[in-house]
């Protein structure tokens, strides 16, 4: 969920994120490559993270928003190389990751949240990008909570970040 963006105003609306991402990948050139393997799985913990082409650049190249789900890659000093549910790769303070509680993000323009795994109980809907805080999981099912505290079951190929 990279974009560009002025670094006064974090970025709140997940939808918007969304809509630029395969712009910002396409032109910023970003690294696809799967070799890294995942040292840990993470959110954005602060109001938004300044990424950065690499440890110790002082200029960033995109911000990216609160609860953003990142898989982190690799460490150097006070950096981790993360990578976005959409594949881009970039370098964040690690300060601002979080691999204690855990976001997804819908993809559907409306997703159904629902009581129990393979019933048709919707506990909550939500539409749009919406992120997620990531209970658990049972199966290909993941247990989610709503900002608003509610919570239910999700199939994660309805998601991204898992």
């Amino acid at each position: 969920m990279f974009l560009f963006t002025k670094l006064c105003k974090p970025l709140i609306y997940f939808t918007t994120l969304v809509i630029f991402t395969q712009f910002v990948s396409t032109a910023l050139g970003q690294n696809k490559s799967k070799s890294n393997s995942v040292v840990a799985n993470a959110s954005i913990a602060t109001n938004y993270a300044e990424v950065y082409e690499g440890p110790n650049t002082k200029t960033p190249i995109a911000i990216i928003s609160k609860f953003t789900p990142v898989k982190i890659l690799s460490k150097a000093s006070i950096y981790s190389k993360i990578r976005d549910a959409w594949g881009n790769d970039g370098w964040v303070k690690s300060e601002v990751l979080n691999s204690k509680d855990r976001y997804v993000i819908t993809k559907a323009p409306l997703t159904q949240i629902i009581k129990t795994p393979g019933s048709n109980d919707v506990a909550f809907e939500v539409t749009g990008s919406v992120a997620l805080q990531l209970i658990g999981t049972q199966g290909d099912w993941l247990k989610v909570k709503h900002f608003d505290q509610q919570m239910g079951f999700v199939q994660a190929s309805s998601i991204l970040g898992f």
